[in-house]
């Protein structure tokens, strides 16, 4: 995965982890988890964005699409496979 958003706009405020973590009130851990992909929890994510002055949305909206098309593709392959199953229980 690449840079996330919470690095790159804590790089832009020339801020250590540990700064944001004060900043934000959340563990540095936490915020090292989060700059490596890991979804935080909802109050995490109103803590980071409040102290990098944006929108949850902003932050992790990616986050959200890419679970979203995850989801569909899997119902997708879901209904492929019924609908294989009954062109093949027809075809019998």
């Amino acid at each position: 995965m690449g840079t996330t958003r919470v690095k790159r706009l804590r790089g832009k405020a020339d801020w250590t982890q540990g700064e944001l973590a004060k900043k934000s009130g959340v563990d540095q851990g936490t915020v090292s988890r989060t700059e490596k992909g890991k979804a935080p929890g909802v109050v995490t994510a109103l803590r980071l964005a409040k102290a990098l002055d944006t929108t949850v949305e902003a932050l992790f909206g990616d986050l959200l699409r890419a679970a979203d098309a995850r989801k569909k593709e899997r119902e997708q392959k879901r209904e492929s496979r019924r609908v294989s199953v009954r062109t093949s229980r027809a075809a019998a």
